[in-house]
C-alpha cells in the first residue's frame, strides 16, 4: 500500500538538521518518502490481516486530505465493476461510496472516516502485461515420454499452445526452455535432447520453430537476436546444465511455496494437502509446515517410493532417495497418522513405455518401476477429498 497525505505538525517549513535527513527538509517545498504506520495499525484493527500489509508513506504539500493506493492479489478473476458493487454494497458511514471525480480539497469538511473512490478502480491480469514486440522468455513443461525419438504424449505440449499462441499474436519473440527426462551423464544427453519437442510444436503450432542445441553461449544469443518479432525459439533441455555439477536442479520452487502458504493461513476445515513430485528433499519444508496445519497429506509420485521403502514396503526399481529414508521415518512419525501413502501403483518395466500395469496392494515387484498412484489410490484418495472443505 501507498499513502499520499498533506503535510503534518512535525515537518520542517525550511530545510533545517534532523536525525532523519528527509524528515529535516521542507514540507512546503518537497513530495517527501517516509515510512507509514497505516500497514502495522491495520494489523490491529483487523488480526486477519496481520503481517500481510506493508507499504511506504509519501508526504506532498496540500493543505488536507490523503490517498491511499491498496494493490492486492485475489483468489479468482474479478472485474472492476463486481469490485465496486462489493464496496458499494459495504459503504457505510466508515467507508463512502464515491463516483464523482475529486480531488484533495473536495474533502473539507467530509464526515466519512474514509472515501473509495470507484474511478480509479483497475483490474489487472498476466494479459494487461504489455508484450508487444518484446522477447518473452516463458518456462513450459515439455517434459514428456519419448521412445526412439518419438513422443508418444504430447499432452504437456498442447497445453502450452494457448500461451504461445498468444505471444505470437503480440508479435512478441518467444524464447521457451524446458526440462526433459533425467540426465545424469554425458551418455543420457543422447536420448534427452528437446529437439523431437520442436519438432512436435512447430506441427501444432503450423510454423517453424527454431530450435538451438545450446543451454547457453554465443550461439543461442546470435539466434535470439537474429529472431523476427512472432518468431518461436526452443532451446535445449535445461537439465542439460546438471552434467557436471547439478545446477538446473537447484533452482528453489519459491513461487510453490509462496502460493502454498497463501492456501493454509486460514483454512477452512478440514484442510487436505496434495503433493507429488520426485523428491522428498525438495518439499522438506512444505510437508513440515503442513503436518501442524493439515487433517490429511496425501502422497503421490515418486517421492511416494521413499516413505514406503522407509515403512520395509518393497518398491521394485522405483527412485527412490536412499539417503532420505531415515528423514521419512521421522516425517511419518510426526505426522501421527496424516501422511497417506499409496495402496497400489502404476507400474511399468521402463519409463518410456506407454502403457503402464497396475500392482494389487502397495508392494511393487523387482524389476518394476512405480511411476505413479494406482485405481485403488484413486478412488481412496477422492472420497478423502470430498470431505476436504480446503485443498492445496
Amino acid at each position: 500500500m501507498l499513502t499520499v497525505h498533506s503535510v503534518t505538525n512535525d515537518q520542517r517549513i525550511l530545510d533545517l538538521p534532523h536525525s532523519d535527513y528527509r524528515r529535516g527538509r521542507s514540507g512546503f517545498t518537497n513530495i517527501i518518502p517516509t515510512t507509514t504506520g497505516a500497514a502495522a495499525a491495520v494489523g490491529l484493527v483487523l488480526p486477519q490481516l496481520k503481517g500481510k500489509l506493508d507499504g511506504i508513506a509519501m508526504r506532498v504539500p496540500t493543505i488536507t486530505g490523503s490517498v491511499v493506493y491498496l494493490s492486492c492479489q485475489l483468489d479468482k478473476k474479478v472485474t472492476a465493476e463486481e469490485i465496486n458493487s462489493a464496496i458499494k454494497k459495504h459503504s457505510s458511514e466508515t467507508l463512502a461510496y464515491c463516483e464523482k471525480e475529486i480531488v484533495s480539497s473536495d474533502i473539507i469538511g467530509e464526515t466519512h472516516g474514509s472515501i473509495f473512490d470507484s474511478k480509479l478502480t483497475k483490474v489487472m491480469d498476466n494479459n494487461d502485461i504489455n508484450v508487444k514486440n518484446k522477447k518473452v522468455l516463458l518456462r513450459v513443461d515439455f517434459n514428456v515420454p519419448i521412445k526412439n525419438n518419438v513422443i508418444t504424449d504430447d499432452n504437456r505440449i498442447v497445453a502450452a499452445l494457448p500461451t504461445v499462441n498468444y505471444l505470437i499474436d503480440q508479435d512478441a519473440k518467444v524464447i521457451l526452455f524446458s526440462h526433459l527426462g533425467r540426465v545424469e551423464s554425458e551418455e543420457d544427453k543422447q536420448s534427452a535432447s528437446l529437439f523431437p519437442v520442436a519438432k512436435a510444436l512447430e506441427k501444432l503450432l503450423g510454423k517453424k520453430v527454431i530450435f538451438i542445441d545450446q543451454t547457453r553461449g554465443s550461439k543461442l544469443e546470435s539466434a535470439i537476436d537474429d529472431m523476427n518479432f512472432g518468431d518461436v525459439l526452443l532451446f535445449e533441455n535445461t537439465r542439460f546444465e546438471d552434467v557436471p555439477g547439478k545446477k538446473e536442479s537447484k533452482n528453489d520452487p519459491e513461487l510453490e511455496l509462496e502460493m502454498l502458504s497463501q492456501g493454509i493461513d486460514n483454512p477452512t476445515k478440514p484442510l487436505v494437502a496434495i503433493l507429488g513430485g520426485a523428491k522428498v528433499s525438495d518439499k522438506i519444508a512444505v510437508i513440515e509446515n503442513l503436518i501442524p496445519k493439515s487433517d490429511q497429506i496425501l502422497i503421490g509420485g515418486a517421492m511416494a517410493y521413499t516413505f514406503l521403502k522407509a515403512q520395509g514396503i518393497n518398491i521394485g526399481s522405483s527412485r527412490v532417495e536412499t539417503d532420505k529414508l531415515e528423514l521419512a521415518t521421522e516425517l511419518l512419525k510426526k505426522a501421527n497418522g496424516k501422511i497417506v501413502l499409496p495402496i497400489d501403483h502404476a507400474v511399468t518395466a521402463k519409463f518410456e513405455d506407454v502403457k503402464p500395469n497396475y500392482t494389487l496392494d502397495a508392494n511393487i515387484p523387482d524389476g518394476s518401476m512405480g511411476l505413479d498412484i494406482g485405481p485403488k489410490t484413486m478412488e481412496k484418495y477422492a472420497n478423502i477429498l470430498k470431505t476436504a472443505k480446503t485443498v492445496v
